[in-house]
């Protein structure tokens, strides 16, 4: 059915805009990042393989690990900032508690099977909330939408059906169908070829990018750059060095 949809929907996207596949010519747009893995290594690639110009959007959504993640951006921004002046903004912080902090505490076992319902779909609009904002502010124009979601990330919001879902709601509510929404490791539309974690770990390890200095753990609370080691997200970044046969620098606990 997932396949079924996906047609569907891209076909209603390429209805209302033929080129709605094919690459910004202005190679400009905004990326929703977090200091983990996945986003810190997605952002350096698309600047260096891509020659593209990101505005980096970083959501205080309440997670415990926030100061830790914030950390990870500042070091991984300065890396990026002298590789590439041309092409770098600074990170734009903004808050919104997604979920709502009222709620979040009963969709703990929901969230264990299924992420939290709808976080990465609000965070994406947001960045385009954000896009327009600098459409209106800076005079140019960003209608590019970026995550770092991978094919190995296992919530049903992170395929390629749900991006495209995402895209025309977006598309209809601003009655504005030029809005791309997606992920350049799943879309191979657009990039492609897919890139899956280990694909990413090797990519970094090719381009002396410090993986070391990212975050993915769910429990790290302070400025310090460390892993718990056995939270979910540990776990699979563990996996992931040890099914690319990359060295893993990452400080763990255990």
């Amino acid at each position: 059915m997932s396949n079924k949809n996906l047609k569907i929907y891209e076909s209603v996207l390429r209805k209302n805009n033929k080129s709605i596949f094919l690459w910004s010519k202005n190679k400009i747009a905004v990326m929703i990042v977090s200091g983990g893995l996945d986003s810190s290594i997605t952002w350096a690639r698309l600047i260096r393989e891509y020659d593209m110009e990101i505005f980096p959007l970083h959501i205080n959504r309440g997670q415990k690990n926030y100061l830790a993640e914030s950390n990870s951006l500042k070091k991984i921004s300065e890396i990026l900032s002298k590789q590439f002046p041309e092409k770098f903004h600074n990170v734009e912080t903004v808050v919104c508690n997604v979920p709502p902090k009222k709620i979040k505490d009963h969709l703990q076992e929901y969230m264990k099977k299924n992420g939290y319902p709808f976080r990465d779909n609000i965070l994406l609009m947001i960045g385009v909330q954000y896009a327009i904002s600098l459409n209106e502010k800076l005079g140019i124009r960003i209608k590019t939408i970026l995550s770092a979601t991978v094919p190995d990330d296992p919530f049903p919001h992170c395929n390629l059906s749900s991006f495209r879902a995402l895209n025309m709601l977006v598309c209809q509510s601003l009655n504005d169908w030029s809005w791309l929404i997606t992920s350049p490791n799943i879309d191979k539309k657009i990039f492609k070829k897919k890139l899956f974690k280990i694909d990413e770990i090797r990519w970094a390890q090719n381009n002396q990018f410090p993986t070391e200095l990212t975050t993915s753990c769910y429990k790290a609370k302070n400025k310090k750059i460390y892993h718990c080691g056995s939270c979910f997200a540990c776990t699979r970044r563990k996996e992931a060095f040890k099914m690319a046969n990359v060295e893993d620098k990452t400080k763990y606990r255990i």
